[in-house]
């Protein structure tokens, strides 16, 4: 009989967990909830070229680097995959995932969806368990009033990020999970409940 696999016993597997979505569907709120229910989970945190933000703290949100530095990081391997997005770069790094994964942790990508469409072509090659999740908005007219209502970007670019979150959207349906993040506790409810039943299928198998 199989018995029921908590979230932490689960994680002792070692797992890496993408999830993408359009800019503004709230990833990064979703996620740092995950990371405080959970002492097993660990962030991957980006290096990005785009700029820092004035609530953004170098070295917790992202690593921000310069477009040379990032480059020389391309070179050199330095990155598990890799995006542009709007202009800007990103990069995800390897030895702290590797170090994490083999010490049995779960691993958060917050990633771009082009970069997650990376890690799902090299996963046969990579030594680890993957888990794509896409959040969704309820509606792309919700998604426009999200963006638009941060006041952060001038019209110009706020016009590019919908434009790109449209083609983001198209490609949900290649993720292993799709959740709509319209009611953020119901939203989370479901992340976790579908985080802990990959998990526990996985260790059924193993």
């Amino acid at each position: 009989m199989n018995r029921c696999v908590t979230l932490n016993e689960a994680l002792s597997l070692g797992h890496l967990f993408i999830i993408s979505g359009p800019s503004g569907v709230g990833k990064s709120s979703l996620v740092q909830k995950l990371l405080t229910e959970s002492d097993q989970l660990k962030f991957s945190i980006s290096y990005t070229t785009r700029p820092k933000r004035p609530q953004e703290t170098d070295g917790f949100h992202y690593h921000f680097i310069d477009q040379a530095t990032f480059d020389q990081m391309v070179l050199e391997n330095q990155f598990l995959e890799h995006a542009t997005y709007n202009h800007n770069s990103y990069g995800t790094p390897i030895p702290p995932i590797h170090n994490w994964v083999k010490q049995g942790y779960g691993v958060i990508l917050e990633i771009e969806v082009q970069g997650a469409q990376q890690l799902r072509e090299k996963q046969s090659q990579l030594d680890m368990p993957m888990h794509f999740i896409f959040i969704l908005p309820p509606s792309f007219e919700h998604l426009e009033e999200r963006i638009k209502g941060r006041g952060t970007e001038d019209p110009d670019k706020q016009a590019r990020r919908l434009q790109i979150a449209q083609h983001e959207l198209e490609q949900a349906d290649t993720f292993d999970v799709q959740i709509v993040n319209d009611d953020f506790d119901l939203a989370y409810e479901n992340l976790e409940a579908h985080i802990h039943s990959m998990l526990a299928a996985k260790e059924i198998l193993d």
